[in-house]
């Protein structure tokens, strides 16, 4: 097992959310909250040990993880103290979900294109984000250059297509659920 890459499991809940309705669509620094009247599911990030043939001690992978949340967390529309998050959607509906994927050239940790070979060591496929589409723009929840948490754009917002092509563009592609889904 990879637990590097999102099973058809956390596909099939990312791909539950598109075209659904949604209260909050909440950033915060390790997950992504996707608020609906009748559930709550979450996209967090967390450390994982790549799958690799000869493994190193202490070599970490960051990637996703996606689940349906029990209980509901209550998120403030201006935030609160000693809390980092915010809610950067409401009353909205999701137009699409892609998988941001990079690779890590192990051991050491590299991040390249997945396109591209690894010299001296074992290329890992990592699913290390989203990019979540709705009407008013786009979140990006990626992880980057193997660093465990969302990275900070600036503020966190809606962006715009191209300000987001423009961060991937070197080391990240960005693939469509529906492809993923049916892979």
């Amino acid at each position: 097992m990879n637990d590097t890459i999102l099973s058809k499991e956390e596909l099939n809940l990312l791909a539950s959310l598109v075209h659904a309705p949604i209260r909050q669509l909440v950033w915060d620094l390790d997950a992504i909250y996707f608020i609906q009247a009748s559930r709550t599911i979450r996209v967090e990030s967390f450390d994982g040990v790549p799958a690799t043939p000869n493994p190193v001690r202490n070599v970490e992978a960051v990637a996703l993880r996606v689940s349906e949340i029990e209980e509901t967390p209550v998120f403030r529309s201006a935030g609160e103290d000693g809390h980092y998050y915010v809610v950067v959607d409401t009353n909205t509906r999701i137009e699409s979900i892609a998988v941001v994927r990079t690779a890590l050239c192990m051991p050491t940790e590299q991040i390249v294109h997945p396109r591209r070979g690894c010299i001296g060591g074992t290329l890992t496929l990592c699913d290390c984000g989203i990019l979540i589409a709705t009407a008013r723009g786009f979140v990006p929840a990626v992880q980057r250059d193997n660093s465990f948490g969302f990275h900070l754009w600036g503020a966190p917002r809606l962006f715009s297509r191209e300000e987001v092509e423009v961060e991937l563009e070197t080391d990240y592609e960005t693939r469509a659920l529906t492809s993923l889904a049916n892979a």
